[in-house]
């Protein structure tokens, strides 16, 4: 187990918060070339079934299994598993990112969102971007953009394809498969404040 320390700053000091993530034992660093162009193809972009497949095979081992210990570790809670595990829900807060960034994939293609009753369609989409956002300032990314000219514009072009350091997302999802919990199996999930029945 990997324990992480990074600073937190306070109004007049900087402290130090340690945690112990279960997940830190996957995270593999690797060089990789990012491309942003606009004009750039991938299998993510546009309103297609194949762009939705893709979207889709993302969350395929979304839910996770955790045991208290790792659980405690982090100072979490959670719901247990009704399997007489002794094993908790979980998932990995990269997978409630990649969901938002589906629902907004969804909503600029014009695609049913799945939203709730309880959560309003532009609430949802407030939320996510909203959390992307908090995710993306923790995050920092700093390599630098830079620019060059284009004889059609008057302004400098973003050159929005680079190197750059990242984790190993093949890494990740095998980790996330060996704890995967299908969260639809019968009675696997059992509310015990449900009024349902009763």
């Amino acid at each position: 187990m990997t324990l992480i320390t990074l600073p937190v700053c306070h109004k007049d000091h900087v402290s130090s918060l340690t945690f112990a993530a279960p997940a830190q034992s996957a995270i593999k660093w690797q060089r990789q070339w990012l491309d942003f162009e606009v004009d750039t193809n991938s299998k993510y972009k546009g309103n297609t079934s194949d762009a939705d497949t893709a979207w889709e095979e993302l969350f395929s081992y979304n839910n996770i299994r955790v045991t208290g210990e790792e659980l405690s570790r982090m100072n979490r809670t959670s719901v247990e598993l009704n399997d007489g595990s002794g094993e908790y829900l979980a998932a990995l807060d990269v997978f409630h990112h990649l969901h938002c960034l589906k629902l907004i994939h969804k909503f600029i293609h014009g695609k049913e969102m799945g939203t709730s009753e309880k959560v309003t369609q532009a609430g949802h989409l407030d939320h996510c971007i909203d959390a992307v956002r908090q995710e993306l300032m923790c995050r920092a990314e700093v390599t630098f953009t830079t620019y060059s000219w284009r004889p059609d514009l008057s302004f400098p072009w973003a050159t929005l394809s680079y190197p750059h350091t990242c984790v190993n997302w093949d890494s990740i999802l095998e980790w996330a498969k060996s704890r995967h919990v299908n969260i639809f199996e019968e009675n696997i999930l059992v509310n015990p404040l449900a009024q349902i029945g009763r």
